[in-house]
């Protein structure tokens, strides 16, 4: 079972525009963001995975792996 997927992101602001759109379509809402991070996915429904696009923590430059992880 997968509990969530990370993509990564140069531009947070940018990845929501994009994302927010079509992951609401798929009832899914943003359900937690801060500076670095943005998630989608039902709150109230444990066995919904979670979709997250993140800033690099590592500061290193973007791959076709960094920042990117499904669980």
């Amino acid at each position: 079972m997968i509990g969530y997927t990370f993509v990564g992101t140069r531009d947070l602001a940018k990845a929501k525009a994009f994302y927010d759109p079509l992951l609401s379509y798929m009832n899914l809402p943003l359900c937690f963001e801060d500076a670095q991070v943005a998630s989608w996915g039902d709150t109230n429904d444990k066995t919904v995975p979670r979709f997250i696009v993140c800033t690099h923590f590592d500061g290193q430059p973007d791959t076709v792996g960094n920042g990117t992880m499904t669980a």
